[in-house]
């Protein structure tokens, strides 16, 4: 069924938890994401909400303006167009953005409407996704590394993170909810 949100989320996590696997299973539901840009090949498997644009051309359009929020993961830059950057800013609801932890908290605290949400998963499994992965990135010794040691870092914002939702068979039922009724027991979700 079709999702009446009032809200937007952020999805926050370590690497593998699912961001983008429950990204797009809202986005199915009739959620919206703005479009990312990163420096690297995208693949065809991963939808039309990111694109490629040289790592030459993103820097100028940072520094242009034309381009906002940008940061580097696993050797690569990434960023928004404006354009979206703005429809985040004014029109959150519906959004649903896969972030790093901290900007997911700095967006959360400056865009009312917009929900910060951690995902868990029990390390097991984490670590199980992460050996089936096969995305060429995946597959890079070096982007590799640089993904997993970004985790460490990311690792140490989970407790600033009001609101913590398992990344089991009913997340997306959760998140479903939290976009359209928001959050009934603030602080709770830990």
């Amino acid at each position: 069924m079709p999702l009446s949100p009032k809200f937007g989320l952020i999805l926050s996590g370590l690497t593998g938890v699912g961001k983008s696997t429950l990204q797009q299973a809202l986005l199915d539901d009739g959620c919206w994401a703005p479009l990312l840009l990163t420096s690297r090949i995208v693949e065809l498997s991963e939808g039309e909400s990111i694109k490629h644009v040289s790592r030459e051309e993103l820097i100028s359009e940072i520094k242009d303006g034309r381009v906002a929020a940008p940061v580097f993961f696993g050797d690569n830059l990434y960023g928004w167009p404006k354009l979206d950057f703005e429809r985040i800013r004014h029109e959150p609801a519906g959004c649903v953005i896969a972030t790093r932890p901290y900007t997911a908290l700095l967006l959360g605290a400056n865009i009312p409407g917009l929900i910060p949400i951690w995902l868990d998963i029990p390390e097991e499994a984490r670590l199980e996704r992460l050996r089936k992965r096969a995305a060429p990135r995946d597959l890079n010794p070096r982007i590799s590394a640089l993904r997993l040691a970004r985790d460490t870092e990311d690792a140490a914002y989970r407790e600033l993170f009001e609101n913590c939702v398992s990344a089991d068979d009913r997340s997306q039922e959760t998140l479903s909810r939290i976009l359209e009724i928001g959050l009934v027991n603030r602080g709770k979700g830990r």
